[in-house]
């Protein structure tokens, strides 16, 4: 008989003790985590007159658990711990339902008894928690959910994962307890602004000024006692330019506001179930400068909102919003060919550009430009017409004048036949 030698069994031995005590490493561990809790948009809180749940914000979340065949079962008590932060402050909003053993931020979920066999390789389960606010949230902020997935142990609740959280959302927050009040209990927001127009021509009647635009929501959820009736708000729009590198505020020709009727109605219908009013609302406004603006430089636009919530015109505000800085082509109509004003180049009148010049390099103090235009849309002292749609190449200056640096167009006159007009 052969006799094995101690080193035989030495390897034999470092087998089994990887066999017994190191098996569990060759497979995967029992993963649990959560779905990222996202606000509906848009979200509202009603205090008082809406239906069941509808005075806190609701927040759903999927438990995932996942194990392979070779963990056997799993048995286990989870939970979910949630929150709601503040954008403008990233502060953590005191709930009015808080589980006091944590903290005045955190709610908690029912526990989830999870018992998984050890043929089933994954768990799913929406959990929902209610986040109710101490303190009314505001319109011109933006508030996100923060769940953190727990798991029981001998001595407590251990977390489990990352903390998942959502993207930023606006609240509606109806705060009113009373049916029938004077206040309107509307609520709205700024949503977004932005330059429709960014050229203008001063001898184009149709286009001699700027044109930005807005978009607002309102929402409304009042007299929830009574049968549904309208009212009739109004939206403000403000709108101011600055120059960016000083920050110096644009004068402007006429009023730099504009209002709009917003009717609309106490609250809807739904199923059975009253719900806010919502209504979209966008302006389109038409911006004159007083001055000539330096098309060299970058623009700020600003926009604020504002409205009226009851029948004495009290007005409440809703927002602000600045826009990226913008160039501004601000055309006086001066065409030159040949060279620049002081050095007798030839002045033609633009009274016309086809769609929107597009916006080259700044060199020095004027600015690259490349426009087209219409058919018969140039002028020369009121005798002769030019426009064939081709491109041009000009030098936008800091007076508006344009100087052209490369192009050529067919001049042709009122009476005759075309003359030609080249750089």
């Amino acid at each position: 008989m052969i006799i094995p030698n101690r080193q035989y069994f030495s390897l034999l031995s470092f087998v089994f003790f990887i066999a017994i005590y190191c098996g569990g490493s060759l497979h995967a561990e029992v993963a649990a985590d959560l779905s990222a809790p996202q606000i509906s948009d848009p979200a509202f809180i009603i205090v008082e007159g809406g239906s069941i749940g509808t005075d806190s914000i609701k927040i759903n979340t999927s438990l995932l658990i996942n194990k392979s065949r070779l963990d056997g079962s799993h048995r286990a008590n989870y939970r979910v711990v949630g929150s709601l932060r503040s954008f403008n402050d990233d502060n953590l909003i005191s709930l009015e339902n808080a589980n006091n053993e944590l903290n005045k931020y955190s709610v908690v979920s029912d526990v989830q008894q999870v018992n998984m066999g050890a043929v089933q390789n994954s768990f799913t389960k929406t959990i929902s928690l209610n986040l109710k606010p101490v303190i009314p949230l505001s319109t011109q902020n933006r508030y996100r959910a923060e769940f953190r997935l727990q798991k029981s142990n001998r001595v407590g609740w251990s977390n489990v994962g990352k903390l998942r959280t959502g993207d930023y959302a606006r609240v509606y927050h109806f705060t009113s307890t009373e049916s029938g009040d004077p206040d309107w209990n509307l609520r709205g927001s700024l949503e977004g602004a932005s330059w429709k127009r960014t050229y203008a021509l001063q001898t184009d009647t149709e286009r001699d000024h700027f044109e930005v635009t807005a978009e607002s929501v309102m929402l409304r959820f009042d007299d929830w006692d009574l049968p549904v009736a309208s009212v009739e708000a109004k939206g403000i729009f403000r709108f101011e330019i600055r120059e960016r590198d000083t920050g110096k505020l644009i004068e402007l020709q006429g009023p730099g506001s504009i209002e709009k009727s917003i009717l609309i109605s106490s609250y809807k219908v739904a199923a059975g179930i009253k719900l806010p009013t919502i209504k979209n609302v966008s302006v389109s406004h038409k911006i004159y400068p007083r001055g000539q603006l330096d098309s060299t430089k970058e623009y700020i636009l600003e926009c604020e909102f504002s409205y009226t919530y009851d029948n004495l015109n009290s007005v409440s505000d809703a927002g602000q919003l600045t826009v990226a800085p913008q160039r501004l082509l601000h055309f006086n109509g001066n065409l030159y060919w040949g060279g620049e004003p002081q050095n007798d180049g030839i002045l033609t009148t633009l009274n016309k550009v086809k769609d929107s010049p597009q916006i080259g390099p700044v060199q020095d103090k004027y600015i690259k430009v490349i426009i087209r235009i219409p058919d018969g849309k140039g002028s020369i002292k009121n005798n002769y017409v030019f426009g064939d749609e081709s491109q041009i190449t000009v030098r936008l200056d800091k007076s508006g004048n344009a100087i052209v640096d490369l192009g050529n167009q067919l001049v042709s006159s009122f009476d005759g036949g075309p003359l030609k007009w080249a750089d």
